[in-house]
């Protein structure tokens, strides 16, 4: 993993997990002028979904940019209803930070979308 965050790039795709009935996909984008990340996940096969890896996996991914690289803020946002994603962010020390009500339209329904942030002082 250190050999992608070191990249000269700031738009990082970092496959984390792959397995039979199990891909999990991360995306970062990394703002090094600010020492943000803006994380994002895709658990892309249902027989993935449910098991504590998006969990284990977004961890390990904070704790790694919050330990080793010189990140201060990370962010990430998330759909109202998504309350999987929000309790992923919320197991690993992240508040809601903001919303946009209605922001997007899902079948024709306004969907609100939310976002979640922690900084390195406050991860343990």
């Amino acid at each position: 993993m250190a050999d992608r965050l070191n990249e000269e790039a700031s738009n990082k795709l970092l496959k984390l997990v792959e397995e039979p009935g199990n891909k999990t996909v991360f995306l970062f984008i990394i703002d090094k002028n600010n020492s943000l990340a803006d994380l994002g996940i895709l658990i892309g096969e249902r027989g993935g979904r449910g098991r504590g890896y998006g969990c284990e996996a977004w961890y390990a991914l904070m704790d790694y940019l919050f330990t080793k690289e010189t990140i201060r803020k990370i962010t990430a946002g998330a759909l109202e209803h998504n309350k999987k994603m929000i309790d992923i962010f919320e197991k690993c020390q992240m508040i809601l930070e903001a919303s946009r009500p209605n922001h997007y339209e899902i079948n024709g329904s306004p969907v609100t979308v939310v976002y979640y942030s922690t900084y390195r002082g406050n991860w343990n």
